[in-house]
């Protein structure tokens, strides 16, 4: 992934501001300190993308993904490559609930933003980035290439930058 994300516009319905992200990181640093919760681990996040089984992709292991499954189809907008012959009813990012839902019955796992993990931005060949550099694993509606929506799908992003296809779940317990 590019050091430089592409940048969303600051006005319409695909606004993402560094701000409202900062916020609701700042809130969830305030939860986890009251509640003992805390963001998913590397460990964690291909688990649950998989179901526990060995799948290639969040739903399975056939291409295309099915209907209901957020990704960067016809309707999405921006340079990014899509998946032909596919349209699902978002151009960005959706609510959880419409999202896709897997063998667990989990909303926008592995679809609509990738997850931001506790862990300090390793690539898989081992090469480690600064400390403000932060683990991303699944895919999301920003992306549209076969090998980007697979359940091994690992990238890194700095923790200033706050794009849209972007997200993190929270975990109660230590």
């Amino acid at each position: 992934m590019d050091d430089e994300p592409h940048r969303t516009s600051k006005t319409g319905p695909f606004a993402s501001t560094a701000r409202g992200v900062q916020t609701l990181l700042v809130l969830a640093i305030v939860i986890a300190c009251v509640c003992r919760v805390r963001l998913l681990n590397e460990r964690e996040v291909p688990v649950i993308l998989q179901c526990g089984d060995d799948r290639e992709y969040p739903w399975g292991s056939e291409w295309p993904p099915p209907a209901g499954w957020n990704y960067n189809s016809e309707e999405s907008v921006g340079p990014r490559p899509r998946i032909a012959d596919r349209r699902d009813k978002w151009p960005a990012a959706c609510p959880v609930d419409e999202s896709g839902r897997n063998d667990w019955g989990l909303h926008g796992v592995g679809d609509n933003v990738m997850e931001w993990t506790a862990a300090r931005g390793v690539l898989k060949e081992g090469r480690a980035h600064g400390p403000d550099w932060y683990d991303l694993l699944g895919a999301s509606w920003y992306f549209g290439r076969k090998d980007h929506l697979r359940c091994d799908y690992r990238s890194v992003l700095r923790s200033k930058y706050a794009p849209c296809y972007v997200g993190f779940r929270l975990v109660i317990g230590r």
